[in-house]
């Protein structure tokens, strides 16, 4: 009796020995009491990243969105304003001085017809002065005026412009500016610059108001 009792320990023993090896080789086995968890318990599925597309507009073709060319901005193009013209134009004239001592700036004021007008201001500014001289003020012409630049002649950029004479001391301007370029030395020491007023000016007689 003993003996059978000790057979089936040995054969019981031998059993579980065996089925703890095939568990530990497949804990997925069917008379495994601790079954590992599945998959599906352990990790949610995400849900999939859904990317808007945008539908085709009704002018697609077979399903392919076709795309407008968009109509450029329109931007509005300002006007040029238009400086309203001075009264008077202006030519200048390079050429000999009347002497190797100074830089000469003279000329006239005239109409449009050559008639000298009085009653007008010049102002000349640039290296080595700053004059303003009243057209007339020459003896050789009622409309004549000239400044020389003290110093020898030299080089350099002068600015002029005729003004109308004013009682109120405004002296308005009536032509551009001129720049004028002198080359400096004696063979052309003398800005020679005749100031003319337009056609249609000529109704705008220089005198003091």
């Amino acid at each position: 009796m003993p003996n059978i009792l000790t057979i089936l320990t040995l054969a019981a023993t031998g059993g579980l020995l065996i089925g703890y090896v095939a568990v530990a080789v497949d804990p997925a086995l069917p008379f495994n009491p601790y079954p590992p968890a599945t998959a599906s318990s352990l990790f949610v599925t995400a849900s999939p990243w859904r990317s808007t597309v945008l539908s085709p507009s009704p002018t697609s073709t077979h399903g392919q969105a076709r795309w407008d060319t968009p109509t450029p901005l329109q931007l509005a193009v300002p006007s040029p304003t238009v400086s309203p013209a001075m009264p008077f134009t202006a030519t200048v004239q390079l050429q000999v001085g009347p002497d190797c001592r100074h830089t000469y700036f003279a000329g006239t004021v005239g109409d449009s017809t050559g008639q000298p007008l009085e009653g007008y201001l010049v102002h000349i500014w640039g290296p080595g002065t700053d004059a303003v001289v009243a057209a007339g003020s020459e003896a050789s012409g009622a409309s004549r005026w000239e400044i020389a630049v003290p110093g020898n002649p030299t080089g350099g950029t002068w600015y002029v412009q005729l003004h109308r004479h004013s009682v109120v001391r405004s002296h308005p301007a009536v032509s551009p500016i001129l720049s004028v370029e002198m080359p400096g030395g004696c063979e052309e020491n003398l800005a020679l610059i005749r100031f003319v007023q337009r056609a249609e000016e000529s109704h705008l007689q220089g005198g003091s108001e």
